[in-house]
C-alpha cells in the first residue's frame, strides 16, 4: 500500500464559513519523493538523490476496463521505477465513471482520484481554472492504462463527454500520449477497432496493444492487459525517446 502525507489547504473557500479543496490542490499529486519518505519497500531501492531537471509530470486517465483492477499497482510500479532512476516523477489520477467500479476500498486511499465532478466544481464562473485544460498544461505526458473500447472509441471520434476525454481532446501532440487498450478480444478484433486505433495513431497516440491470455470473461485470445512491468517499461521508453529532458539511462 502507498502511504503518503500530502500537504493540507490549497482549497477555496465556499458558503459556511468552510473551505472546498481545489482539484488543483497537492492532494491529487502522487510523487516519487514523498514514496521514498513513506514507503519501506522502495528504501531498498537505489538511494541516490534526483537530478536538477529531471523531474516528470505524468498524467495517468483509467478508464472503465476490468484490467482497471491494476490501477494501484501501475501506479506503484510507475513510482519505484522513477525512483530506481532517480527521476523526480508527479503523478496526477484521473478516473471515469465506469472505471470506478473497478477500483477497490478508493475511500482507504491516502490521495485522491480526479473525476468528472471535478471539473465542475472547480468551476464557478469565467476566469476560474478550466479542470482538463490545467491538466494539460501540467502534464508532460499523457498515460491511459487500461483504454476500454468505449474510450477507444470516444476518443478517436473527438467525443469529450468526461474528464479523461476532454484531457485527450485538448491534448497538445508534441507531448507524449500513451494508451494500453484492454478489451474482450472480438471488441479487439472488430473491424472499427482496428479503424478507431488506425485514427489515434495518425494523431500522434503511442498504442501499445493488448496480450492474449484467457481473459477475465474466460474466452482466450488477444485483448488483455500486459503485465505491469511490462506496461511501464513500453511507457517510460516512450517518453524517454519524446522528452530530451529526461536525457538517457
Amino acid at each position: 500500500m502507498i502511504s503518503l502525507s500530502p500537504p493540507k489547504g490549497d482549497g477555496v473557500e465556499v458558503e459556511g464559513g468552510g473551505e472546498e479543496e481545489s482539484a488543483l490542490s497537492d492532494r491529487y499529486i502522487i510523487t516519487s519523493e514523498r514514496v521514498e519518505e513513506n514507503h519501506s519497500s522502495l528504501k531498498e531501492g537505489k538511494s541516490e538523490g534526483y537530478e536538477k531537471g529531471r523531474q516528470l509530470k505524468v498524467l495517468l486517465g483509467i478508464t472503465g476496463s476490468v484490467a482497471t483492477i491494476k490501477a494501484l499497482e501501475l501506479i506503484q510500479a510507475l513510482l519505484n521505477y522513477a525512483k530506481g532512476r532517480s527521476l523526480s516523477l508527479q503523478l496526477r489520477v484521473v478516473a471515469t465513471a465506469n472505471a470506478a467500479r473497478f477500483l477497490v476500498d478508493e475511500e482507504k486511499l491516502p490521495w485522491r482520484i480526479l473525476r468528472d465532478e471535478d471539473e465542475w466544481r472547480s468551476w464557478k464562473k469565467r476566469g476560474d481554472p478550466v479542470l482538463h485544460i490545467e491538466l494539460r498544461r501540467w502534464a508532460d505526458a499523457f498515460l491511459i492504462a487500461p483504454l476500454s473500447a468505449n474510450s477507444l472509441a470516444k476518443i478517436a471520434n473527438g467525443i469529450c463527454d468526461n474528464l479523461v476525454t476532454c484531457v485527450a481532446r485538448a491534448w497538445d501532440f508534441t507531448r507524449p500520449f500513451v494508451v494500453f487498450p484492454a478489451m474482450n478480444t472480438l471488441m479487439w478484433e472488430h473491424p472499427i477497432t482496428s479503424r478507431q486505433v488506425d485514427i489515434l495513431r495518425s494523431f500522434g497516440v503511442k498504442i501499445v496493444p493488448p496480450t492474449e491470455k484467457v481473459l477475465m470473461c474466460g474466452d482466450k485470445g488477444i485483448g488483455a492487459f500486459p503485465p505491469v512491468p511490462d506496461v511501464v517499461a513500453e511507457f517510460y521508453e516512450e517518453v524517454s525517446e519524446r522528452l530530451s529532458f529526461l536525457g538517457s539511462e
